[in-house]
């Protein structure tokens, strides 16, 4: 009785046989044993062993090196700090009564007209008739904005065109707009009844401008800065920064258009040193140099006439 097929192999019957791993242990120490234990490589064999580098040898060693050898690294770049603006104004000979002249072109359609203004006292704008005294009448809270901020400073801007769309606007801007100019910024009040919209520095997309009336409050707006200008101007001397003050009451066919008069000067005072020099520093150094020249040509008579 047959207990296996003959002709059944095992799958991987055909692979070559390994050494048993109890067997290569044994004679590998059977061999140690054989040839004794390792013995001491002699000094001049040691190739690589580990050998102390004389300090002549020590190529790579950081060594402390002199004050004066050590090459200074670059400091990273400190912005200069920022002037103020008192001191711009002193080196442009700027005082606080220029810097509250602005100039204020009014377009009223293809009507264009151009005033310079002070606003230190504040000013009122109208295009109408001067309909005051019917306001402190029924409203107190700008009866006394009127009074406080406006006095007598009426600009009245008339129009004598005849587009449609203009004198629609005009119907509802009884009362006008109110500007002044404190604490070194320009500001705004809206009394009339159509909207008003301004663009600036402050506001670079168009900025609703509330209207003051006893239910609302006084509601100003602020334009423009000369100490935000200022320190713009600094930040970002490659940039134009924007300086004038779009206002738009209606529609773009009636606006006016707001420059300070000084940021200009401001400018130049900017690109002069701190504390700049005075205006007679270039004659004094043109005196000096004609002064040397005299000397040295007077010297060289001298010369000449000695050699002959």
């Amino acid at each position: 009785m047959k207990l296996a097929d003959p002709t059944w192999q095992l799958p991987f019957a055909d692979l070559p046989r390994q050494e048993n791993s109890r067997t290569s242990t044994t004679s590998t120490l059977y061999e140690h044993q054989q040839m004794g234990p390792p013995q001491p490589v002699a000094q001049s064999q040691q190739m690589f062993s580990p050998q102390p580098v004389g300090q002549s040898q020590q190529m790579f060693s950081p060594q402390p090196v002199a004050r004066s050898q050590q090459m200074a690294l670059p400091s990273p770049h400190v912005a200069a700090p920022l002037r103020k603006i008192e001191e711009i104004m002193q080196t442009a000979h700027i005082s606080d009564d220029e810097m509250a002249v602005f100039s204020i072109s009014v377009g009223q359609g293809n009507q264009l007209t151009t005033d310079l203004i002070n606003l230190m006292d504040g000013i009122q704008i109208i295009f109408t008739r001067d309909v005051n005294n019917i306001i402190r009448e029924h409203d107190s809270v700008v009866g006394q904005l009127l009074d406080d901020v406006v006095g007598d400073n009426i600009k009245r801007y008339s129009y004598d065109g005849n587009d449609v769309k203009v004198k629609k606007i005009l119907k509802c801007s009884y009362g006008g707009i109110i500007l002044k100019y404190e604490h070194r910024a320009l500001h705004i009040w809206r009394l009339c009844q159509a909207r008003v919209f301004v663009e600036s520095h402050f506001h670079q997309q168009k900025r609703k401008v509330e209207r003051c009336c006893k239910d609302s409050g006084i509601q100003r707006l602020s334009t423009f800065s000369y100490q935000k200008f200022i320190t713009e101007v600094q930040k970002n001397p490659t940039i134009d920064v924007k300086d004038s003050t779009r206002i738009t009451i209606g529609t773009s066919d009636l606006y006016l258009d707001v420059y300070p008069e000084c940021t200009r000067r401001l400018k130049v005072a900017l690109k002069q040193p701190a504390g700049g020099a005075s205006d007679e520093a270039p004659s004094q150094s043109i005196n000096s140099v004609d002064q040397s020249i005299d000397i040295v040509t007077m010297q060289f008579a001298s010369a000449s006439l000695e050699q002959r």
